[in-house]
Protein backbone atom coordinates (compact mmCIF):
# COMPACT_ATOMS: atom_id res chain seq x y z
CA UNK A 1 0.00 0.00 0.00
CA UNK A 2 2.86 2.40 0.70
CA UNK A 3 4.29 1.72 -2.76
CA UNK A 4 0.95 2.21 -4.47
CA UNK A 5 -0.30 5.23 -2.56
CA UNK A 6 2.57 7.00 -0.80
CA UNK A 7 6.09 6.53 -2.11
CA UNK A 8 5.80 8.75 -5.18
CA UNK A 9 6.11 11.67 -2.75
CA UNK A 10 7.51 9.94 0.37
CA UNK A 11 10.89 8.97 -1.08
CA UNK A 12 14.36 10.50 -0.70
CA UNK A 13 13.99 12.82 -3.68
CA UNK A 14 10.28 13.51 -3.21
CA UNK A 15 8.33 16.51 -2.01
CA UNK A 16 7.12 14.91 1.23
CA UNK A 17 8.93 15.76 4.50
CA UNK A 18 10.07 12.18 5.17
CA UNK A 19 10.56 8.98 3.14
CA UNK A 20 8.50 5.79 3.54
CA UNK A 21 10.45 3.42 1.30
CA UNK A 22 11.63 0.97 3.99
CA UNK A 23 10.26 -0.50 7.21
CA UNK A 24 12.82 1.43 9.19
CA UNK A 25 11.58 4.67 7.65
CA UNK A 26 7.87 3.87 8.06
CA UNK A 27 7.70 2.33 11.56
CA UNK A 28 8.32 5.58 13.53
CA UNK A 29 5.39 7.21 11.68
CA UNK A 30 2.86 4.40 12.23
CA UNK A 31 0.46 6.32 14.46
CA UNK A 32 0.89 9.45 12.37
CA UNK A 33 0.00 7.48 9.22
CA UNK A 34 -3.02 5.93 10.94
CA UNK A 35 -4.36 9.35 11.86
CA UNK A 36 -3.64 10.82 8.41
CA UNK A 37 -5.38 8.04 6.49
CA UNK A 38 -8.29 7.83 8.93
CA UNK A 39 -8.91 11.56 8.50
CA UNK A 40 -8.37 11.19 4.73
CA UNK A 41 -5.61 13.79 4.83
CA UNK A 42 -3.40 11.27 3.09
CA UNK A 43 -2.48 9.79 0.66
CA UNK A 44 -1.66 12.66 -1.68
CA UNK A 45 -4.07 14.62 0.47
CA UNK A 46 -6.01 16.17 -2.41
CA UNK A 47 -8.89 15.34 -0.09
CA UNK A 48 -11.71 14.42 -2.41
CA UNK A 49 -14.44 13.01 -0.21
CA UNK A 50 -15.73 9.69 -1.51
CA UNK A 51 -18.42 8.99 1.08
CA UNK A 52 -20.76 12.01 0.88
CA UNK A 53 -22.90 10.89 -2.04
CA UNK A 54 -20.97 13.11 -4.45
CA UNK A 55 -17.88 11.62 -6.13
CA UNK A 56 -16.76 8.03 -5.64
CA UNK A 57 -13.57 6.15 -6.40
CA UNK A 58 -14.67 5.78 -10.03
CA UNK A 59 -15.36 9.48 -10.72
CA UNK A 60 -11.84 10.86 -11.07
CA UNK A 61 -8.47 9.54 -12.14
CA UNK A 62 -5.69 9.35 -9.60
CA UNK A 63 -6.99 10.84 -6.36
CA UNK A 64 -5.38 7.78 -4.71
CA UNK A 65 -7.97 7.63 -1.97
CA UNK A 66 -7.84 4.55 0.22
CA UNK A 67 -10.70 2.12 0.51
CA UNK A 68 -12.25 1.52 3.93
CA UNK A 69 -10.50 -1.87 4.05
CA UNK A 70 -7.12 -0.26 3.38
CA UNK A 71 -7.72 2.33 6.11
CA UNK A 72 -8.65 -0.47 8.51
CA UNK A 73 -5.42 -2.30 7.60
CA UNK A 74 -3.31 0.77 8.37
CA UNK A 75 -5.10 1.22 11.71
CA UNK A 76 -4.75 -2.45 12.69
CA UNK A 77 -1.03 -2.40 11.84
CA UNK A 78 -0.39 0.74 13.88
CA UNK A 79 -2.48 -0.49 16.84
CA UNK A 80 -0.58 -3.81 16.84
CA UNK A 81 2.69 -1.94 17.35
CA UNK A 82 3.63 -1.66 13.65
CA UNK A 83 5.10 -5.16 13.23
CA UNK A 84 7.46 -5.71 10.33
CA UNK A 85 6.05 -9.01 9.17
CA UNK A 86 7.88 -11.60 7.11
CA UNK A 87 10.47 -9.78 4.98
CA UNK A 88 10.26 -12.58 2.40
CA UNK A 89 6.75 -11.39 1.59
CA UNK A 90 7.96 -7.92 0.62
CA UNK A 91 7.43 -6.88 -3.00
CA UNK A 92 10.50 -5.70 -4.90
CA UNK A 93 11.35 -2.11 -3.90
CA UNK A 94 10.45 0.68 -6.29
CA UNK A 95 13.33 2.41 -8.01
CA UNK A 96 13.85 6.07 -7.13
CA UNK A 97 17.10 6.85 -8.86
CA UNK A 98 18.52 10.25 -7.91
CA UNK A 99 18.98 11.09 -11.59
CA UNK A 100 15.27 10.61 -12.36
CA UNK A 101 13.96 14.11 -11.71
CA UNK A 102 10.78 14.18 -13.73
CA UNK A 103 8.01 12.15 -12.14
CA UNK A 104 5.93 12.21 -15.31
CA UNK A 105 8.74 10.87 -17.50
CA UNK A 106 11.34 12.64 -19.62
CA UNK A 107 9.85 15.91 -20.95
CA UNK A 108 9.96 16.93 -24.59
CA UNK A 109 10.85 20.52 -23.68
CA UNK A 110 12.54 21.88 -20.54
CA UNK A 111 12.94 25.56 -19.65
CA UNK A 112 13.67 27.59 -16.54
CA UNK A 113 12.31 30.90 -15.33
CA UNK A 114 15.63 32.66 -16.11
CA UNK A 115 19.20 31.74 -17.02
CA UNK A 116 20.59 32.79 -13.65
CA UNK A 117 17.41 32.33 -11.67
CA UNK A 118 15.28 34.98 -9.98
CA UNK A 119 16.40 36.62 -6.75
CA UNK A 120 13.85 37.17 -4.01
CA UNK A 121 15.26 39.85 -1.69
CA UNK A 122 15.09 39.25 2.07
CA UNK A 123 12.33 40.80 4.19
CA UNK A 124 10.19 41.66 1.17
CA UNK A 125 7.15 40.98 3.35
CA UNK A 126 4.80 40.23 0.44
CA UNK A 127 3.99 37.50 -2.01
CA UNK A 128 5.40 37.79 -5.52
CA UNK A 129 3.61 36.71 -8.69
CA UNK A 130 6.41 36.82 -11.24
CA UNK A 131 5.77 36.11 -14.89
CA UNK A 132 8.64 34.89 -17.03
CA UNK A 133 8.46 35.00 -20.85
CA UNK A 134 9.57 31.84 -22.67
CA UNK A 135 9.68 32.26 -26.49
CA UNK A 136 9.09 29.11 -28.53
CA UNK A 137 10.58 28.24 -31.87
CA UNK A 138 8.26 25.51 -33.10
CA UNK A 139 7.95 25.11 -36.86
CA UNK A 140 4.26 24.17 -36.51
CA UNK A 141 1.53 24.24 -33.88
CA UNK A 142 2.11 21.76 -31.07
CA UNK A 143 0.01 20.48 -28.18
CA UNK A 144 0.80 20.32 -24.47
CA UNK A 145 -0.26 16.97 -23.03
CA UNK A 146 1.26 17.40 -19.57
CA UNK A 147 3.71 19.38 -17.49
CA UNK A 148 5.40 19.52 -14.11
CA UNK A 149 7.75 21.92 -12.35
CA UNK A 150 10.84 21.58 -10.18
CA UNK A 151 11.53 24.60 -8.00
CA UNK A 152 15.16 24.94 -7.04
CA UNK A 153 18.28 27.04 -6.89
CA UNK A 154 20.79 27.27 -9.76
CA UNK A 155 22.89 24.82 -7.72
CA UNK A 156 20.09 22.24 -7.67
CA UNK A 157 18.70 22.70 -4.15
CA UNK A 158 14.94 22.14 -3.94
CA UNK A 159 12.80 25.18 -3.06
CA UNK A 160 9.35 23.66 -2.62
CA UNK A 161 8.76 25.77 0.50
CA UNK A 162 9.43 29.01 -1.45
CA UNK A 163 7.32 28.32 -4.54
CA UNK A 164 3.62 28.29 -3.82
CA UNK A 165 2.61 27.23 -7.33
CA UNK A 166 3.48 27.52 -11.01
CA UNK A 167 0.91 28.50 -13.64
CA UNK A 168 1.46 28.28 -17.39
CA UNK A 169 -0.15 30.51 -20.02
CA UNK A 170 0.12 30.67 -23.80
CA UNK A 171 0.53 34.09 -25.45
CA UNK A 172 -0.08 33.51 -29.18
CA UNK A 173 0.67 37.13 -30.18
CA UNK A 174 3.87 37.48 -28.09
CA UNK A 175 2.55 40.59 -26.39
CA UNK A 176 4.16 39.39 -23.16
CA UNK A 177 7.53 40.34 -24.68
CA UNK A 178 6.33 43.94 -24.91
CA UNK A 179 4.83 43.87 -21.41
CA UNK A 180 8.09 42.62 -19.94
CA UNK A 181 10.08 45.32 -21.73
CA UNK A 182 7.73 48.03 -20.44
CA UNK A 183 7.92 46.68 -16.89
CA UNK A 184 11.72 46.58 -17.00
CA UNK A 185 11.82 50.33 -17.72
CA UNK A 186 10.70 50.96 -14.12
CA UNK A 187 10.51 47.66 -12.23
CA UNK A 188 9.06 47.42 -8.75
CA UNK A 189 11.30 44.40 -8.19
CA UNK A 190 14.56 43.94 -10.09
CA UNK A 191 15.24 40.83 -12.09
CA UNK A 192 13.93 39.03 -15.16
CA UNK A 193 10.21 38.81 -15.85
CA UNK A 194 7.41 41.15 -14.87
CA UNK A 195 4.50 41.58 -12.47
CA UNK A 196 0.96 42.74 -13.13
CA UNK A 197 -2.15 41.53 -14.88
CA UNK A 198 -2.15 40.59 -18.54
CA UNK A 199 -3.21 43.44 -20.80
CA UNK A 200 -4.17 40.96 -23.55
CA UNK A 201 -5.67 37.52 -23.94
CA UNK A 202 -3.50 34.71 -22.60
CA UNK A 203 -4.62 31.07 -22.71
CA UNK A 204 -4.46 29.26 -19.37
CA UNK A 205 -2.74 25.86 -19.52
CA UNK A 206 -2.90 24.79 -15.90
CA UNK A 207 -1.38 24.97 -12.44
CA UNK A 208 1.23 22.88 -10.63
CA UNK A 209 1.63 22.84 -6.86
CA UNK A 210 4.53 21.43 -4.82
CA UNK A 211 3.46 18.00 -3.65
CA UNK A 212 0.99 17.49 -6.49
CA UNK A 213 1.42 14.90 -9.19
CA UNK A 214 2.55 16.06 -12.64
CA UNK A 215 -0.29 17.52 -14.68
CA UNK A 216 -1.18 14.80 -17.19
CA UNK A 217 -4.07 15.42 -19.55
CA UNK A 218 -6.50 12.70 -20.54
CA UNK A 219 -4.83 10.52 -23.18
CA UNK A 220 -5.52 11.90 -26.64
CA UNK A 221 -6.13 15.42 -25.33
CA UNK A 222 -3.91 18.46 -25.64
CA UNK A 223 -3.75 22.25 -25.36
CA UNK A 224 -2.60 23.99 -28.54
CA UNK A 225 0.56 26.12 -28.65
CA UNK A 226 0.26 28.06 -31.91
CA UNK A 227 3.43 28.38 -33.91
CA UNK A 228 5.42 31.43 -32.81
CA UNK A 229 3.75 31.73 -29.39
CA UNK A 230 5.31 32.73 -26.09
CA UNK A 231 4.83 30.56 -23.04
CA UNK A 232 4.39 32.66 -19.91
CA UNK A 233 5.47 30.92 -16.72
CA UNK A 234 3.99 32.51 -13.60
CA UNK A 235 5.66 31.56 -10.34
CA UNK A 236 3.90 32.46 -7.09
CA UNK A 237 6.51 32.99 -4.38
CA UNK A 238 5.31 33.08 -0.79
CA UNK A 239 6.74 35.58 1.66
CA UNK A 240 10.44 34.71 2.15
CA UNK A 241 12.09 36.39 5.13
CA UNK A 242 15.64 35.34 4.37
CA UNK A 243 15.58 35.79 0.61
CA UNK A 244 16.28 33.12 -1.98
CA UNK A 245 17.36 32.55 -5.57
CA UNK A 246 14.88 30.42 -7.45
CA UNK A 247 15.44 28.74 -10.79
CA UNK A 248 12.23 26.82 -11.23
CA UNK A 249 12.29 24.50 -14.22
CA UNK A 250 9.28 23.31 -16.16
CA UNK A 251 9.09 20.16 -18.25
CA UNK A 252 6.50 19.98 -21.03
CA UNK A 253 5.15 16.87 -22.68
CA UNK A 254 4.23 17.65 -26.28
CA UNK A 255 2.51 16.04 -29.25
CA UNK A 256 2.18 17.17 -32.85
CA UNK A 257 -1.37 15.87 -33.18
CA UNK A 258 -4.10 15.12 -30.61
CA UNK A 259 -7.62 13.81 -30.88
CA UNK A 260 -9.17 16.51 -28.69
CA UNK A 261 -8.05 20.12 -28.19
CA UNK A 262 -8.82 21.29 -24.65
CA UNK A 263 -9.86 24.83 -23.66
CA UNK A 264 -9.16 25.64 -19.97
CA UNK A 265 -11.31 28.42 -18.51
CA UNK A 266 -12.37 29.75 -15.10
CA UNK A 267 -15.40 29.70 -12.85
CA UNK A 268 -14.66 32.38 -10.25
CA UNK A 269 -16.01 34.99 -7.86
CA UNK A 270 -13.80 37.96 -7.00
CA UNK A 271 -16.45 39.69 -4.84
CA UNK A 272 -15.36 38.08 -1.60
CA UNK A 273 -15.82 39.34 1.97
CA UNK A 274 -15.06 36.99 4.86
CA UNK A 275 -15.86 38.75 8.14
CA UNK A 276 -13.35 38.58 10.96
CA UNK A 277 -14.26 35.81 13.41
CA UNK A 278 -16.60 34.00 10.99
CA UNK A 279 -16.30 30.23 11.21
CA UNK A 280 -18.32 29.37 8.11
CA UNK A 281 -18.54 32.04 5.42
CA UNK A 282 -19.95 30.74 2.12
CA UNK A 283 -18.94 32.19 -1.26
CA UNK A 284 -20.40 30.85 -4.51
CA UNK A 285 -19.39 31.24 -8.13
CA UNK A 286 -21.07 30.01 -11.26
CA UNK A 287 -20.73 30.01 -15.00
CA UNK A 288 -23.34 29.23 -17.61
CA UNK A 289 -22.14 27.59 -20.80
CA UNK A 290 -23.97 28.77 -23.90
CA UNK A 291 -22.93 25.86 -26.12
CA UNK A 292 -22.80 22.10 -25.58
CA UNK A 293 -19.43 21.01 -24.18
CA UNK A 294 -17.42 18.13 -22.79
CA UNK A 295 -15.93 18.49 -19.29
CA UNK A 296 -12.58 16.76 -18.74
CA UNK A 297 -11.15 18.09 -15.48
CA UNK A 298 -11.54 20.49 -12.58
CA UNK A 299 -8.90 22.33 -10.54
CA UNK A 300 -10.24 23.95 -7.34
CA UNK A 301 -8.29 26.81 -5.75
CA UNK A 302 -8.59 28.69 -2.46
CA UNK A 303 -6.05 29.87 0.11
CA UNK A 304 -5.34 29.20 3.78
CA UNK A 305 -8.76 29.99 5.26
CA UNK A 306 -10.62 27.62 2.93
CA UNK A 307 -12.28 24.59 4.50
CA UNK A 308 -14.66 23.16 1.88
CA UNK A 309 -14.85 23.32 -1.92
CA UNK A 310 -17.87 21.81 -3.61
CA UNK A 311 -18.54 21.64 -7.36
CA UNK A 312 -22.00 21.01 -8.76
CA UNK A 313 -23.45 20.80 -12.25
CA UNK A 314 -26.94 21.95 -13.14
CA UNK A 315 -28.29 20.72 -16.46
CA UNK A 316 -31.27 22.64 -17.91
CA UNK A 317 -34.51 21.21 -16.60
CA UNK A 318 -32.78 19.39 -13.73
CA UNK A 319 -31.66 20.38 -10.26
CA UNK A 320 -27.99 20.78 -9.30
CA UNK A 321 -26.01 17.55 -8.94
CA UNK A 322 -22.81 17.36 -6.91
CA UNK A 323 -19.67 16.51 -8.87
CA UNK A 324 -16.90 16.99 -6.29
CA UNK A 325 -16.76 17.52 -2.52
CA UNK A 326 -13.29 18.54 -1.37
CA UNK A 327 -12.17 18.92 2.25
CA UNK A 328 -9.84 21.79 1.43
CA UNK A 329 -6.12 21.45 2.17
CA UNK A 330 -4.08 24.38 0.92
CA UNK A 331 -0.84 22.38 0.99
CA UNK A 332 -2.20 19.64 -1.25
CA UNK A 333 -4.18 20.80 -4.24
CA UNK A 334 -4.24 19.87 -7.88
CA UNK A 335 -6.36 18.83 -10.83
CA UNK A 336 -8.98 16.10 -10.91
CA UNK A 337 -9.45 14.36 -14.27
CA UNK A 338 -12.73 12.61 -14.90
CA UNK A 339 -12.42 8.94 -15.72
CA UNK A 340 -15.34 9.42 -18.11
CA UNK A 341 -15.51 12.96 -19.55
CA UNK A 342 -19.00 14.43 -19.25
CA UNK A 343 -20.96 15.63 -22.29
CA UNK A 344 -23.18 18.48 -21.17
CA UNK A 345 -25.82 20.49 -23.07
CA UNK A 346 -25.98 24.22 -23.74
CA UNK A 347 -27.31 26.11 -20.74
CA UNK A 348 -25.46 23.93 -18.22
CA UNK A 349 -24.27 25.79 -15.10
CA UNK A 350 -21.12 24.81 -13.23
CA UNK A 351 -21.33 26.15 -9.70
CA UNK A 352 -18.75 26.24 -6.91
CA UNK A 353 -19.44 26.62 -3.20
CA UNK A 354 -16.42 27.75 -1.17
CA UNK A 355 -16.42 27.79 2.64
CA UNK A 356 -13.99 29.65 4.89
CA UNK A 357 -13.02 29.75 8.56
CA UNK A 358 -11.74 33.22 9.52
CA UNK A 359 -11.73 32.58 13.25
CA UNK A 360 -8.81 32.87 15.63
CA UNK A 361 -9.04 29.10 16.18
CA UNK A 362 -8.17 28.29 12.57
CA UNK A 363 -4.58 26.96 12.67
CA UNK A 364 -3.99 28.46 9.22
CA UNK A 365 -5.01 31.95 10.38
CA UNK A 366 -2.57 34.65 9.22
CA UNK A 367 -3.94 37.47 11.34
CA UNK A 368 -4.30 37.54 15.10
CA UNK A 369 -6.72 38.98 15.86
CA UNK A 370 -8.54 38.03 12.63
CA UNK A 371 -9.52 40.78 10.21
CA UNK A 372 -11.98 41.01 7.35
CA UNK A 373 -10.64 39.19 4.30
CA UNK A 374 -11.38 40.12 0.70
CA UNK A 375 -10.40 38.73 -2.69
CA UNK A 376 -6.72 38.67 -3.57
CA UNK A 377 -4.15 36.43 -5.17
CA UNK A 378 -1.71 36.68 -2.24
CA UNK A 379 -1.96 33.91 0.35
CA UNK A 380 -3.27 36.04 3.24
CA UNK A 381 -6.30 37.04 1.13
CA UNK A 382 -8.73 34.60 -0.43
CA UNK A 383 -9.95 33.18 -3.73
CA UNK A 384 -12.86 31.04 -4.91
CA UNK A 385 -11.78 29.78 -8.32
CA UNK A 386 -12.28 26.66 -10.38
CA UNK A 387 -10.34 25.91 -13.54
CA UNK A 388 -12.28 23.67 -15.93
CA UNK A 389 -10.83 21.92 -18.97
CA UNK A 390 -13.50 21.65 -21.65
CA UNK A 391 -14.04 21.33 -25.35
CA UNK A 392 -17.10 22.53 -27.26
CA UNK A 393 -19.19 19.76 -28.74
CA UNK A 394 -19.41 20.40 -32.49
CA UNK A 395 -22.87 21.21 -33.72
CA UNK A 396 -24.45 18.21 -35.39
CA UNK A 397 -23.88 18.11 -39.08
CA UNK A 398 -26.77 19.62 -40.96
CA UNK A 399 -29.03 17.04 -42.57
CA UNK A 400 -27.95 16.16 -46.05
CA UNK A 401 -29.66 18.23 -48.70
CA UNK A 402 -32.57 16.53 -50.38
CA UNK A 403 -31.65 14.58 -53.48
CA UNK A 404 -31.05 16.97 -56.32
CA UNK A 405 -32.97 16.88 -59.52
CA UNK A 406 -31.09 16.55 -62.82
CA UNK A 407 -32.25 18.26 -65.99
CA UNK A 408 -32.07 16.47 -69.32
CA UNK A 409 -33.01 18.21 -72.55
CA UNK A 410 -34.64 15.12 -74.06
CA UNK A 411 -36.13 16.34 -77.35
CA UNK A 412 -36.07 19.50 -79.48
CA UNK A 413 -38.22 20.32 -82.49
CA UNK A 414 -36.80 23.27 -84.41
CA UNK A 415 -38.37 22.46 -87.84
CA UNK A 416 -41.94 21.13 -87.56
CA UNK A 417 -43.32 19.55 -90.77
CA UNK A 418 -45.98 21.76 -92.39
CA UNK A 419 -48.64 19.11 -91.93
CA UNK A 420 -47.78 18.25 -88.26
CA UNK A 421 -49.76 19.70 -85.35
CA UNK A 422 -47.18 19.18 -82.59
CA UNK A 423 -48.98 21.18 -79.86
CA UNK A 424 -52.31 19.51 -80.56
CA UNK A 425 -54.36 22.73 -80.77
CA UNK A 426 -55.79 21.93 -84.20
CA UNK A 427 -53.76 24.64 -85.91
CA UNK A 428 -50.87 23.87 -88.25
CA UNK A 429 -48.24 26.50 -87.59
CA UNK A 430 -44.54 25.73 -88.03
CA UNK A 431 -43.58 28.53 -85.62
CA UNK A 432 -46.04 27.73 -82.84
CA UNK A 433 -45.38 23.96 -83.03
CA UNK A 434 -41.68 24.25 -82.15
CA UNK A 435 -41.00 22.74 -78.72
CA UNK A 436 -38.39 21.73 -76.19
CA UNK A 437 -38.92 18.72 -73.94
CA UNK A 438 -37.28 18.75 -70.48
CA UNK A 439 -37.04 15.72 -68.16
CA UNK A 440 -35.93 15.50 -64.50
CA UNK A 441 -33.83 12.34 -64.43
CA UNK A 442 -32.68 12.87 -60.83
CA UNK A 443 -34.00 11.37 -57.59
CA UNK A 444 -35.25 14.65 -56.10
CA UNK A 445 -37.38 17.59 -57.18
CA UNK A 446 -36.00 20.16 -59.61
CA UNK A 447 -37.01 23.80 -59.23
CA UNK A 448 -37.07 25.48 -62.63
CA UNK A 449 -38.68 28.73 -61.45
CA UNK A 450 -37.25 31.61 -63.42
CA UNK A 451 -34.90 29.45 -65.47
CA UNK A 452 -34.09 30.89 -68.89
CA UNK A 453 -34.03 29.17 -72.26
CA UNK A 454 -31.56 30.87 -74.57
CA UNK A 455 -29.87 30.28 -77.90
CA UNK A 456 -26.98 32.00 -79.65
CA UNK A 457 -29.14 35.09 -80.19
CA UNK A 458 -30.32 35.52 -76.60
CA UNK A 459 -32.98 34.51 -74.09
CA UNK A 460 -35.96 33.07 -75.90
CA UNK A 461 -38.20 32.20 -72.93
CA UNK A 462 -38.36 32.16 -69.13
CA UNK A 463 -39.91 29.34 -67.09
CA UNK A 464 -42.77 30.64 -64.91
CA UNK A 465 -42.32 30.96 -61.14
CA UNK A 466 -43.49 27.96 -59.13
CA UNK A 467 -42.46 25.46 -61.79
CA UNK A 468 -41.00 22.35 -60.11
CA UNK A 469 -40.50 18.99 -61.73
CA UNK A 470 -40.74 15.96 -59.48
CA UNK A 471 -38.25 13.16 -59.95
CA UNK A 472 -38.97 11.65 -63.35
CA UNK A 473 -41.22 14.59 -64.24
CA UNK A 474 -41.58 15.88 -67.84
CA UNK A 475 -42.16 19.44 -69.10
CA UNK A 476 -42.90 20.35 -72.71
CA UNK A 477 -42.71 24.01 -73.68
CA UNK A 478 -44.28 24.91 -77.02
CA UNK A 479 -43.41 28.04 -78.90
CA UNK A 480 -47.05 29.25 -79.13
CA UNK A 481 -50.68 28.41 -79.82
CA UNK A 482 -52.95 26.78 -77.29
CA UNK A 483 -51.16 23.53 -76.40
CA UNK A 484 -53.38 20.57 -75.58
CA UNK A 485 -52.87 18.69 -72.29
CA UNK A 486 -50.70 15.57 -72.25
CA UNK A 487 -51.44 13.04 -69.51
CA UNK A 488 -48.81 13.06 -66.76
CA UNK A 489 -46.83 15.88 -68.41
CA UNK A 490 -46.41 19.55 -67.54
CA UNK A 491 -47.37 21.43 -70.72
CA UNK A 492 -46.88 25.16 -71.16
CA UNK A 493 -46.65 27.85 -73.77
CA UNK A 494 -43.36 29.78 -73.92
CA UNK A 495 -43.34 33.36 -72.65
CA UNK A 496 -42.21 34.33 -76.17
CA UNK A 497 -41.76 32.49 -79.44
CA UNK A 498 -38.80 30.12 -79.27
CA UNK A 499 -37.64 30.85 -82.83
CA UNK A 500 -35.32 27.86 -82.91
CA UNK A 501 -32.85 27.93 -85.81
CA UNK A 502 -33.38 25.07 -88.26
CA UNK A 503 -29.90 25.32 -89.73
CA UNK A 504 -28.06 24.94 -86.41
CA UNK A 505 -28.13 26.41 -82.93
CA UNK A 506 -27.11 25.92 -79.28
CA UNK A 507 -29.88 25.90 -76.72
CA UNK A 508 -29.06 26.40 -73.02
CA UNK A 509 -31.24 26.17 -69.88
CA UNK A 510 -29.85 28.26 -67.00
CA UNK A 511 -31.13 28.55 -63.41
CA UNK A 512 -31.76 31.85 -61.64
CA UNK A 513 -28.45 31.25 -59.79
CA UNK A 514 -26.62 31.23 -63.12
CA UNK A 515 -26.06 27.47 -63.11
CA UNK A 516 -26.27 25.82 -66.53
CA UNK A 517 -28.77 23.01 -66.14
CA UNK A 518 -28.59 21.63 -69.63
CA UNK A 519 -27.45 22.42 -73.15
CA UNK A 520 -27.85 20.98 -76.63
CA UNK A 521 -26.22 21.85 -79.96
CA UNK A 522 -27.33 20.85 -83.47
CA UNK A 523 -26.44 21.59 -86.99
CA UNK A 524 -28.25 21.18 -90.31
CA UNK A 525 -29.87 17.98 -89.03
CA UNK A 526 -32.21 20.22 -87.06
CA UNK A 527 -33.92 21.30 -90.29
CA UNK A 528 -35.12 17.91 -91.56
CA UNK A 529 -38.84 18.12 -90.68
CA UNK A 530 -38.33 16.11 -87.52
CA UNK A 531 -37.24 16.54 -83.91
CA UNK A 532 -33.91 15.57 -82.43
CA UNK A 533 -34.30 13.06 -79.57
CA UNK A 534 -31.90 11.28 -77.25
CA UNK A 535 -30.91 7.86 -78.56
CA UNK A 536 -31.43 6.65 -74.97
CA UNK A 537 -34.22 8.78 -73.69
CA UNK A 538 -33.84 10.60 -70.34
CA UNK A 539 -30.07 10.09 -70.48
CA UNK A 540 -28.08 13.30 -70.37
CA UNK A 541 -25.08 11.63 -71.96
CA UNK A 542 -26.85 9.98 -74.90
CA UNK A 543 -26.40 11.48 -78.36
CA UNK A 544 -29.23 13.15 -80.27
CA UNK A 545 -30.60 11.36 -83.30
CA UNK A 546 -33.26 12.22 -85.89
CA UNK A 547 -36.66 11.17 -84.59
CA UNK A 548 -37.54 9.34 -87.84
CA UNK A 549 -34.54 7.06 -87.28
CA UNK A 550 -36.31 5.55 -84.25
CA UNK A 551 -39.98 6.13 -85.13
CA UNK A 552 -42.29 6.71 -88.07
CA UNK A 553 -43.57 9.91 -86.41
CA UNK A 554 -41.68 13.23 -86.85
CA UNK A 555 -41.73 13.91 -83.06
CA UNK A 556 -43.23 12.66 -79.78
CA UNK A 557 -43.73 15.59 -77.34
CA UNK A 558 -44.26 14.28 -73.77
CA UNK A 559 -43.84 10.66 -74.87
CA UNK A 560 -41.13 8.26 -75.81
CA UNK A 561 -40.44 7.88 -79.53
CA UNK A 562 -42.45 4.65 -79.45
CA UNK A 563 -45.45 6.53 -78.02
CA UNK A 564 -45.30 5.19 -74.45
CA UNK A 565 -45.08 7.36 -71.35
CA UNK A 566 -41.73 8.78 -70.35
Amino acid sequence: MLQEHCQSCHQPDGHAPFPLTTYEEAEPHAQRMKAAVADRIMPEARPMRLDTGCADEHTFEGPRQLTYDEIATFAAWADAGAPQGNVRDLPPPLSFEPGVEWKGGAPDMIFSNAAGGFTLPPNLNRDVFRRFVIPTSFDTDRFITGFEAIPGTPEGERLSRVVHHVTLFIDPERKSTIQEAEYQENPTLAGPGFEGDFTYTAQLVGMWFPGSAPLALTPGCGIRIPKGSNIVMEVHYGTVLGGAIDQTRVGLHLDDVVDVELKPSLVKNEQILIPAGSTDTVVTAERKFDVPFTLYSITPHMHQLGTEFEVSIEVPGEGPACLADVAWDFEHQGSYWLRQPRNLPAGTIIRTTCRYDNSAANPNQFHQPPKDIVFGKVVDLEMCQLTVATTPIPAPAPPPPPPAGTLVINEVLADPPVNYDANGDGVLNTSQDEFIELVNSGTGPLDLSGATIADSVGVRATVPAGTTLAAGGVLVMFSGGTPAPISGVRVMKASAALQLNNAGDTLTVTSTAGVVLGTVTWGAEGGADQSLVRATEKSGTAAFVGHKSVSTAPASPGRRANGTAL
